[in-house]
């Protein structure tokens, strides 16, 4: 019951807005776009195939360009028995800097953990953020498997 009645205002201000998303897909009220987890239905996936699995829904692996849409995503982790979820943002060319995101969004925010990102091994090119590091985000390496949360205008 506890769950229903946060749930319920977490979306209230959503429908005051009028925005409605497809099925298992959770408004965003900040942004005007749809999220959804992707591992509720399926089983974890590398960054890549993350990215695929959402451009065949019509999305694109959620971004967190801001701090409020950075809040959100995070909040969907915490309302799942998952404890890490990918992020959509990728480094460029093997670089340390910049990360892109997915989508589009311009990089003019950041929640990177202290000492992030390190590109450890010269091989760490995808964001990812975890209820460990409490909403920080960290690079890690594409090829491993995470959920993920795919977003939709």
């Amino acid at each position: 019951m506890i769950f229903l009645l946060c749930y319920l205002a977490f979306l209230a201000p959503a429908l005051v807005k009028g925005l409605t998303c497809d099925e298992n897909w959770i408004p965003n009220p900040n942004n005007g776009k749809c999220y959804m987890m992707i591992n509720k239905f399926e089983k974890r996936m590398n960054w890549t195939d993350s990215m695929i699995r959402c451009e065949n829904l019509n999305a694109t692996i959620a971004s967190a360009s801001n701090k409020n849409d950075n809040l959100f995503v995070f909040g969907m982790l915490n309302a799942t028995d998952e404890t890490d979820v990918w992020l959509g943002a990728i480094m460029k060319d093997g670089n340390d800097r910049p990360f892109t995101w997915q989508d589009g969004s311009t990089w003019n925010y950041t929640n990177l953990m202290e000492h992030a990102p390190n590109n450890g091994g010269g091989i760490e090119h995808c964001l990812w953020t975890s209820k460990k590091l409490d909403g920080k985000w960290n690079d890690i390496r594409c090829y491993l498997k995470k959920p993920a949360s795919c977003q939709k205008p």
